[in-house]
């Protein structure tokens, strides 16, 4: 057997697609926030912490029972009850911010491809009311193509920024001209935020590994991906700081879409780059809301009331079904049962599933609670929607409390404690140790960057600052204004 077959391939694949988002926008504004060596030790740091928590999870499913299907349920068989609520809570933050997120975004994109049509707040409302028929679709079965398009969809965006970036500022990118930042504790600690939202891996494990034949493969698999997209991540950063210094702007897309950088870039590239990524937010904006909707209509209408039984055998479920971004983390009965409410409804033995396991379908449109889902479905797009026209002015502070709270949880703490409590008695001392220096240092800075973040959004500061990265020699004018700099 080969030590890295076509199913480990796909699996690769599936993780990358799920990984490599919006979060890479942000890798050259943590080296301009942190300078080189700072950034540099902050992405490695938050890179091996990924990396180990992503693989002890993989490990924790490997000796986890043929009940545990999520990653709701690793965390209810690993550390109880609790452990499956904390996992439900912080993934819920991330399905429901996170497309806040790209609402915000998504609006300020579309500002920029068709300018002086609407406001970036008029546009948000616009694309929540264009992505609103495709949140009311029953079923979720995100295909290899729809996570392949949006895949392609962010890295053509990073790097057609970057090319434009390098075009434009590499005659002037020396050593002696880029300016660095100011390093102080909350420079660096500032980056914990976009760095977290970047890694989301853990959470989707769970269910890549059930689809994989060969689980076994798994460990490996998550560690290879994940080496390179940390590869990919550090080449964005460095390349975006080697050209602009601590002048990048926190999106690596708003560096190339206006003039603060002192040169104005052809329309083509850019309106490419922006539809690039709006292709990735129109594909993650529906699949990270379906587990706030399956949630919402299990509680709320009394719908989806199944239990662990209640899931298709493993040998059932579809290979080339994947989740992306956050998404397969999610639910607490799982993806392989998206189906609509009352349209599947299974009585299964554990140990006949094959003989006893009873279906009965009823077409969606002849269900009496269609109506009222899809009625609970508008209410949240609409309150999202809201949420994202207040908050259109501080998108790098949404961006930064979902990475320190909500991902910081489900895709380092959660895992490692999982793993803690799971191989307890064999674990080395060095490891534990790493572990809990691990879970303590991103739980003061998840506590600090949250708080920090929630208060920007609430009191902000009204500021005429350029350039906040850096110090005030460098704070209003690009640093290629030869003739306002020889006047200093």
């Amino acid at each position: 057997m080969s030590y890295f077959d076509l199913e480990d391939a796909k699996a690769a694949f599936n993780l990358f697609c799920c990984v490599y988002g919006i979060g890479t926008l942000g890798m050259p504004g943590n080296f301009a926030r942190a300078g080189p060596l700072w950034g540099s030790l902050a992405l490695a740091f938050m890179g091996f912490a990924n990396v180990y928590a992503s693989v002890v999870c993989s490990k924790v499913m490997l000796l986890a029972p043929s009940h545990v299907h999520t990653f709701a349920d690793v965390g209810d068989w690993a550390l109880g009850r609790t452990g499956r609520i904390l996992v439900i809570l912080s993934q819920m933050g991330v399905c429901l911010f996170v497309p806040c997120a790209f609402l915000v975004l998504g609006g300020t994109l579309l500002d920029t491809v068709v300018p002086d049509a609407f406001t970036p707040r008029n546009w948000t409302i616009i694309m929540a009311i264009t992505l609103l028929p495709i949140t009311l679709v029953p079923t979720l079965k995100e295909g290899a193509g729809a996570a392949l398009a949006g895949c392609i969809g962010t890295i053509l965006a990073d790097f057609i920024a970057l090319g434009v970036l390098v075009y434009y500022m590499s005659p002037f990118a020396t050593v002696e001209l880029i300016p660095s930042p100011e390093i102080t504790f909350d420079s660096i600690a500032s980056t914990f935020g976009n760095l977290s939202l970047a890694y989301g891996a853990a959470i989707v494990i769970p269910d890549l590994q059930r689809q994989h034949s060969n689980p076994r493969h798994m460990p490996r698999v998550v560690f290879a991906t994940l080496l390179l997209v940390s590869v990919l991540f550090c080449a964005i950063a460095i390349t975006g700081y080697t050209m602009v210094g601590c002048q990048i702007p926190g999106n690596l897309l708003f560096a190339v879409s206006g003039t603060l950088l002192g040169f104005k870039s052809p329309r083509g590239p850019v309106v490419l780059a922006f539809m690039a990524m709006q292709l990735h937010i129109t594909i993650g904006f529906n699949v990270l809301l379906h587990p706030s909707f399956y949630y919402a209509e299990r509680y709320l209408l009394g719908v989806h009331q199944s239990t662990e039984h209640n899931r298709l055998p493993d040998t059932d479920v579809d290979e080339s079904t994947i989740t992306t971004a956050s998404t397969a983390d999610e639910c607490e009965e799982g993806n392989d049962t998206r189906e609509y409410p009352q349209q599947v409804s299974l009585v299964a033995n554990d140990e006949e599933t094959s003989s006893q396991e009873k279906v009965t379908i009823n077409q969606v449109e002849e269900n009496p609670r269609f109506l009222a889902c899809s009625l609970v479905r508008i209410a949240i797009v609409i309150a999202l929607t809201i949420v994202s026209v207040i908050l259109h002015d501080h998108f790098h502070e949404l961006v930064d409390l979902i990475g320190a709270s909500s991902v910081s949880m489900s895709c380092i703490i959660l895992p490692i404690l999982s793993y803690l409590a799971v191989f307890a008695g064999s674990i080395p001392w060095y490891e534990r140790l790493y572990c809990y220096i691990v879970i303590t240092i991103c739980a003061i800075l998840s506590i600090y960057v949250t708080f920090k973040s929630a208060r920007a959004m609430l009191q902000p500061v009204n500021s005429d600052i350029t350039f906040p990265f850096c110090p005030a020699k460098y704070q209003h004018f690009v640093y290629t204004n030869f003739t306002h700099y020889t006047k200093l």
